[in-house]
C-alpha cells in the first residue's frame, strides 16, 4: 500500500479575516528543487503582487526583485494565518526526477487555506485531479498565463475546500490505513 501525504484539514480551515489578501506565497524548502527562476518571473510579470517565501533561504540567489520577499521559516502555528493573507499558494519546483515523485502536501495546505494554487507540471500535481483550483504550468508563458487565472479566480469557498480535502485529510488517510491493516 502506498500512503501519500494528506493534509490537517481543521488546522487550516479557518475563517478569513477581514483584510484583503494579495500575492503569493510558498512555505517549504528553498533549496535546488526550487525555481527561483519562475518566481523572478513571476515578481517581474506581477509587480504590484507580493511574493512572499517562507522557508531556509540557504540557495536563495543574491539579487531579486523587491517585490519578492524571504522571511525565513515558518512556524506550523502560524501557517494558517501566513497563508490566508495571500491570494494565490505557490509550487514552483525546477523540472527534475526529483521532483516529479514529490508529495504536494503544500498543495493540500494550500487548498484547505482556501487558497488557488499556482503550480510547476508535475505528475504528483496532475495527480491531485484539481483543475478547478490548482493551476499548472510547464513554460515560462504558460506560468503568466496561469498566475493571472490563479489570481482572477480569488479565494475558494468553504464546499470547495471541503471536497477537495475530503480524501487528503489525515483522519482519512488513517481511516485508509487501518481498513487496509484490517484486510491482511
Amino acid at each position: 500500500m502506498i500512503l501519500s501525504n494528506g493534509v490537517e484539514g481543521e488546522h487550516f480551515t479557518r475563517p478569513r479575516g477581514s483584510f484583503a489578501a494579495r500575492g503569493f506565497v510558498y512555505v517549504g524548502a528553498l533549496d535546488s528543487r526550487f525555481d527561483w527562476a519562475a518566481v523572478r518571473l513571476l515578481a517581474t510579470s506581477f509587480p504590484d503582487e507580493k511574493i512572499t517565501l517562507y522557508g531556509p533561504n540557504h540557495a536563495a540567489p543574491a539579487e531579486l526583485p523587491l517585490n519578492v520577499e524571504l522571511p525565513g521559516p515558518a512556524d506550523y502555528e502560524s501557517l494558517p494565518r501566513l497563508l490566508m493573507e495571500s491570494s494565490v499558494g505557490l509550487l514552483p519546483l525546477v523540472h527534475s526526477v526529483l521532483n516529479e515523485g514529490r508529495s504536494p502536501m503544500k498543495l493540500y495546505e494550500y487548498v484547505a487555506a482556501g487558497l488557488p494554487v499556482l503550480a510547476s507540471r508535475t505528475s504528483t500535481i496532475l495527480a491531485a485531479n484539481a483543475k478547478s483550483v490548482v493551476f499548472t504550468y510547464g513554460s515560462d508563458s504558460e506560468l503568466t498565463r496561469a498566475a493571472q487565472v490563479a489570481l482572477d479566480r480569488g479565494t475558494l469557498t468553504s464546499e470547495e475546500t471541503a471536497n477537495f480535502i475530503a480524501e487528503v485529510d489525515w483522519r482519512f488517510k488513517a481511516n485508509e490505513l487501518r481498513a487496509f491493516l484490517e484486510s491482511l
